[in-house]
């Protein structure tokens, strides 16, 4: 596998198969590059409109794998959270977040991400 895949947008399945029927190489290798990608990822899930895609993007990539708050943080202080919209409300330390998205993010696999959201928007 090339380290250019796109994996938020155009090559989510054939990761997405690998995953699900390669082999132990070839899952880490993936696993990791997803990893890489995941600010790519996040930001996708957050903006796409296409439910089908953001939901496997979610399920497939973000439950299992989002494991660095710093990646997290660092998504939800970027662009992707338009304060234009309405209905965003800030964390401790200034970041952004959608109502909807919190409770999608705490069903993350990694307690580690669940306790920074917790802890950032004192939230259950």
């Amino acid at each position: 596998m090339s380290p250019k895949l796109d994996i938020a947008i155009q090559d989510t399945m054939d990761a997405i198969k690998i995953l699900e029927e390669g082999g132990a190489e070839e899952k880490v290798s993936i696993i990791n590059e997803i990893k890489v990608q995941m600010v790519d990822i996040l930001n996708h899930f957050i903006d796409c409109t296409w439910g089908a895609h953001y939901m496997t993007l979610f399920n497939k990539m973000i439950i299992p794998y989002l494991d660095d708050p710093k990646v997290l943080q660092f998504v939800l202080n970027g662009p992707i959270i338009d304060d234009s919209k309405g209905n965003v409300f800030r964390g401790k330390s200034g970041t952004k977040m959608y109502k909807e998205l919190y409770f999608y993010l705490m069903r993350v696999e990694a307690e580690r991400i669940r306790d920074f959201l917790f802890i950032e928007f004192n939230r259950t």
